[in-house]
């Protein structure tokens, strides 16, 4: 649970930090896949951006809202879904939700100094850091469904080949 009164000063400059941690993220893309999510945010225009974008809205409100955060995936798991599809290594997927540590940090540092708030900050990057393991179980929840669906996909192209060499052979034979 956020120390009350960092809770009430991440939620004022909660768009900020959203639009920072949005662009942060978008910086872990190659950069010219960046520089296109960076334009479009409208799911209509972009569904890729919007969805990393709302994603980081749920991870932020979940922060805010909440002890158990940790406990609701659910949270984490659209934001996750678009990491995974990406060309990201495991560690690269989930390295997200550390730059809003450094987002914060940055955001908030005189707020931080000025209501002696320093442990309250380290209880929540803590958070940060605990929510890690779920992105991370999810992120492989996904890849092996990718890896499910392509092995399937071999599979059944495999066997419509040979039912068309079988289909060659049999006309051949007459």
């Amino acid at each position: 649970m956020l120390d009350p009164k960092l809770k009430d000063i991440l939620s004022l400059k909660k768009t900020v930090v959203l639009n920072q941690w949005f662009d942060a993220v978008l910086d872990t893309f190659p950069e010219a896949t960046a520089e296109l999510l960076r334009k479009k945010r409208n799911p209509l225009n972009d569904p890729v951006a919007a969805e990393i974008f709302g994603g980081l809205t749920n991870v932020l409100n979940g922060f805010l809202e909440g002890p158990d955060f940790n406990a609701d995936s659910l949270v984490l798991d659209d934001i996750m879904r678009v990491r995974a599809v990406q060309d990201f290594t495991p560690s690269r997927a989930v390295s997200f939700i550390f730059l809003l540590k450094k987002v914060v940090r940055k955001e908030l540092a005189k707020d931080i100094s000025s209501h002696k708030l320093e442990r309250a900050m380290l209880k929540f990057e803590s958070q940060i850091d605990d929510t890690v393991s779920i992105c991370f179980d999810i992120y492989v929840k996904c890849r092996e469904k990718i890896f499910e669906i392509k092995a399937n996909e071999m599979k059944n192209w495999t066997y419509r080949l040979l039912q068309d060499a079988n289909k060659v052979k049999k006309s051949a034979g007459k």
